[in-house]
Order: C-alpha cells, then sequence, then structure tokens
C-alpha cells in the first residue's frame, strides 16, 4: 500500500484517527529505524579524527575562506519572486533574472503543496516513490526518517526535503540509481543517498537533462561515482558530502555541467570531481581530499574552474589538468598530496593564480608535453622536489610567484621553454632556478636570494636568456655553467655570492652570448721539484 492509512481516511472526518491506527497496525510498510540504532554510527562519525585537522596550521594557512567542516547554521532569506524557466542558446534550461541559483533559497521555486512520506503510517505516503507519483510541479514532498529503498525517478519540478537529521533519512538502492533526473528543475534536501552496489553499475545519482541541486546531502556509491552529470544535464551540489564512492565523486562528461559549492569530497575510489569531453565544472570553497586519485581531474578537452578551495591528501595530483584542457585555479591550497601539486600535461593550459601550494610528494607544479598555462602570483612553501618543474617541451609563462623552501631546485626546466618572469626565489635547497637537458625559454627581472647552490645554474645543453635578474646570497654563484650548458645574458646583478659571481665550466666560456662578466682561467702554478730530479749545479 503507497498511501498511508491516514492519508486514506482523511476524508470521512475527524473519527477516522481512530481507525487509521487500526488499519495501520496490518499494513505493510518499509522498516522505520529506532532511534538509537543510527546513534552509534553516527557518534563514531562525530568522534573520529579529522584527516584535514592541522593542515592550515601546518603550512601557515589562514582558512576563513574555507567552509566549515559541518555546515553552518543559515538563517532564512528573503524568497525572491520565483522566475519562469527560461531556454537558453543551447537549448538548455536556465533561470531568468529575479530566480533562484545555487546559492539562493533553494525552495522559493516550490510552493505548491506539501506530501509528506512517513514509514510509520503518520503522514501521507509511505514511501517516497509513492508521493512522487501524486506530487505536481512545484510541490514539496518531506520524508520523515527512516530507510527507503525504492530508485527515484525526478521527471517534474519537485523538491523532496527532509524532515530529521539526515543521516536518518536514507534511501539506499542495490542495482540501479538511487536517483536519476530529467526534470527541469529538482531539489533533494537533507537526504542520505547510498547506492549498494549490484548488477548492473550505477550511479548515486545521475542527471541526464534539465537542473538538480543537491543540498545537505551525503551521497556514495558502491558502484560508479557518487554523482553523474551529463547531456543537458547541471547539476549543484551545496553544502554536501560526496564520499567514499567506488570512482569519482562526481563525474561531468558529454556536455553535463557541475557546480560544487562549501562541499565535502572525500575517500572515494577515483578522482574527486572528474570532467570529461565536453563537460563543465565550477568548485568554490570546498575540500576535495584524501580521495584515490587526484583532488579534481580535468581532461579530453573539458573545462574546470577550481576557487577557494582545499585540495589535500590525494593519491595522485591535487589537481590534474590534461589533454587539451582548460582550467582556472584561484586561491586554493594545495598540500599533502602523494605527487605534484598541481600537473598540467597534454597541451593544457588555463590560468593558474594566487594559490598557496606546499607540502607535496613531488613539485609544486609541473608542467609537461606542450602545457602552456598562466602560472601568476603563487606561493610555493616546502615540498620534497622543486617549486614549479617546466619538463618535456612545456611552455608556460611564471610571473611574481614566490618559491620558497623546497627541496631541489626553486624552478627547474629540464627540456622547456617557459618565460620566467619577476618571480622571487628563496631559500631553496639546491640552486633557485635550474635550466638542464636542452632546456630554454626566457629569465628575466628575477629575484634569486639564499639559494643552497647556484642561484642560475645552466647545463646539459640548456640554453635560455638570461635578463636584468638579481642574484643574491646564494651559497655558490651567482650564475654557474657547467661545460655542456650555454646562454646569452645581458643586465644582471649579483651581490654577496660566497663562490662569487660567475663561474663557467670548460667549454661553456666559447659558447656564452652578452655581458656576463666570464672569469679568466687562472695560470697553472710552476711544478714542485722531485727529489728524484738530478740536481741543478749553479752555473760558473
Amino acid at each position: 500500500m503507497n498511501r498511508s492509512p491516514r492519508a486514506l481516511l482523511r476524508p470521512f472526518g475527524p473519527l477516522s484517527m481512530g481507525l487509521a491506527l487500526l488499519i495501520g497496525a496490518g499494513c505493510s510498510k518499509p522498516s522505520a529505524p529506532a532511534p538509537d540504532a543510527q546513534a552509534p554510527a553516527a557518534q563514531a562519525e562525530r568522534e573520529a579524527p579529522d584527516p584535514l585537522a592541522g593542515i592550515e596550521a601546518r603550512l601557515g594557512l589562514d582558512a576563513a575562506v574555507l567552509p566549515d567542516r559541518a555546515p553552518p547554521a543559515r538563517a532564512k532569506p528573503v524568497e525572491p519572486d520565483p522566475k519562469p524557466v527560461e531556454e537558453a542558446a543551447d537549448g538548455r534550461p536556465t533561470y531568468g533574472p529575479g530566480s533562484v541559483p545555487a546559492e539562493g533559497d533553494p525552495l522559493a521555486g516550490y510552493r505548491g503543496r506539501t506530501h509528506v512520506v512517513d514509514p510509520g503510517g503518520g503522514g501521507d505516503f509511505l514511501n517516497i516513490a509513492a508521493a512522487l507519483g501524486s506530487a505536481g510541479s512545484g510541490d514539496r514532498i518531506r520524508v520523515r526518517p527512516g530507510t527507503y529503498t525504492d530508485p527515484l525517478a525526478l521527471t517534474r519540478p519537485v523538491a523532496i526535503i527532509g524532515d530529521g537529521p539526515v543521516e536518518q533519512i536514507i534511501v539506499e538502492v542495490s542495482g540501479a540509481n538511487i536517483v536519476q533526473s530529467t526534470a527541469v528543475r529538482a531539489l533533494l534536501k537533507g537526504l542520505t543517498l547510498r547506492q549498494t552496489g549490484g548488477e548492473p553499475a550505477r550511479y548515486g545519482v545521475d542527471v541526464r537533462e534539465g537542473r538538480l541541486e543537491l543540498r545537505g546531502c551525503a551521497v556514495q556509491s558502491a558502484s560508479l561515482a557518487a554523482v553523474a552529470v551529463r547531456d543537458r544535464g547541471t547539476v549543484a551540489v551545496v553544502d554536501s558530502r560526496l564520499h567514499d564512492s567506488r570512482q569519482s565523486g562526481l563525474f561531468a562528461y558529454d556536455g553535463g555541467r557541475a557546480e560544487v559549492v562549501a562541499s565535502t569530497i572525500t575517500g572515494n575510489g577515483a578522482a574527486g570531481v572528474e570532467v570529461k569531453g565536453s563537460g563543465q565544472a565550477t568548485v568554490r570553497k570546498s575540500r576535495l581530499h584524501d580521495g584515490g586519485a587526484s583532488g579534481l581531474f580535468v581532461h579530453a578537452g573539458a573545462r574546470a574552474t577550481i576557487e577557494d578551495s582545499l585540495i589535500s591528501g590525494n593519491r595522485l595530483a591535487g589537481i590534474e589538468v590534461k589533454s587539451s584542457a582548460r582550467a582556472e585555479i584561484r586561491r586554493n591550497r594545495v598540500a599533502e598530496g602523494a605527487q605534484s601539486g598541481i600537473f598540467v600535461n597534454e597541451g593544457a593550459g588555463g590560468v593558474i593564480e594566487e594559490n598557496t601550494i606546499g607540502a607535496n610528494g613531488l613539485a609544486g607544479i609541473e608542467l609537461k608535453s606542450g602545457a602552456d598555462p598562466v602560472v601568476r602570483r603563487n606561493t610555493f612553501e616546502g615540498g620534497t622536489q622543486s617549486g614549479i618543474f617546466v619538463n618535456q617541451g612545456a611552455l608556460g609563462t611564471l610571473e611574481e610567484n614566490t618559491v620558497r623552501g623546497t627541496g631541489l631546485a626553486g624552478i627547474e626546466i629540464k627540456g622547456g621553454t617557459p618565460k620566467v618572469l619577476r618571480n622571487t626565489v628563496e631559500g631553496t635547497t639546491q640552486s633557485g632556478i635550474y635550466v638542464h637537458a636542452e632546456g630554454g625559454g626566457t629569465l628575466e627581472g628575477n629575484t634569486v636570494r639564499r639559494s643552497g647552490k647556484a642561484g642560475i645554474e645552466i647545463s646539459g645543453g640548456a640554453r635560455p636568456t638570461v635578463v636584468d635578474n638579481r642574484l643574491e646570497g646564494n651559497a655558490y654563484q651567482g650564475v654557474w655553467v657547467l661545460p655542456d650548458g650555454e646562454g646569452t645574458f645581458r643586465g644582471n646583478t649579483m651581490s654577496g655570492n660566497a663562490r662569487g659571481p660567475v663561474r663557467v665550466d670548460g667549454a661553456a666560456a666559447g659558447r656564452i652570448e652578452g655581458d656576463l662578466p666570464i672569469p679568466k682561467p687562472k695560470a697553472p702554478p710552476p711544478p714542485k721539484p722531485s727529489p728524484y730530479d738530478p740536481p741543478v749545479e749553479p752555473p760558473k
């Protein structure tokens, strides 16, 4: 029976209450969890150590821009007047001026009837699927605590709202998507969604058309991604948790669009957020941590923006952009990953600016194989390798960055040809800027000081153009050119370097152009007399 006994007897007046209780005793219904059944798990989750605790302190970061670990209580905003949904130029449903974006009041567009789902029989329906069958456009469905096992197909504008603690309102499905949405717009709020596996493999939430907003939800899938969006679909994930899925937390592909705001994406087997094909994603004020691959993975020509977020503890790069994809990466903290903080590869590009990147297993940023982003005004601190690594034919414009305390060189150029402009490199373990393996490019207007070796080191057939740099207080020379290095030098200033301003070894002296003051080799000292030589008689 889909409708509850109370709903069936409501038209017969007040005396129906007693009959409802009698009938309800014999009805088949989903089991409601005992109040204490969920408590131990919920308490254990609350008491578990936070894997992000102390990252900001270890890196000296200000976490003010990041969301609280628990979603903050919010005052109810003034409801805007709902506007009709409009069609965009590409045929997608969009919102007109004054309508409800992800940051607005989520319920403003749903002012129809309210249907109550209660597995104990105290509402209008016993399960959510039955309520969906009766709901009209703009209606609200309020769901009381219980475990529901029917897949949900959203085909019209409705809001499904949890009426109780989110961990006690569970939709658990095997062998199917928990939610499949093709509605022009829809809202899920305050629900726990669990795809438990089974055949065929499915997503937790699958958005194929229209716009679905997930607000204050927890979603996981034992089969595929927690949330997928494709084709003509758009999904907004707000104040939610996408966690412990077999594949990605969020997968946007084949034209799907995604927005993630103030959410946590953690513990997934693949990337936290994966964007592929003509997919697009925007991530703001969120945490992407402890995933089985990259925190954000953008590839196959996709587009993504990530801002004001913390990306930490992932098994691959914190952020990876490849295969001609484009990404805008601004004001994030990227830390404690097993590989590079940011990895841009295979002709990818975009803008990487004002991020703090440190304590990663490889380079802070690696550019490789034709990558050509703008890397601007970032701070690189610590890390086991170089702050910026330009590798295997990469390009890129590196300007006004600060690199300090890295385990290898501050900026390493291996076979790439970037523009390195007006950066500050200091306190690195090895040379401040290291160009080798036939690397080149332009080094102009940089300040390099207190490096563990030379200010600028050149070897391995590299040939950079080095102009107007300041090289101060380095442990070796200001410039060190090894025998197989070369370059063009103009207008550089050097002071306080422990082993002098310049060292040019062997054949490199004949390949240096410009005004580099190449020191003349010292004449060898005369040989010392041997005791076995015959004595030299003085002239008579």
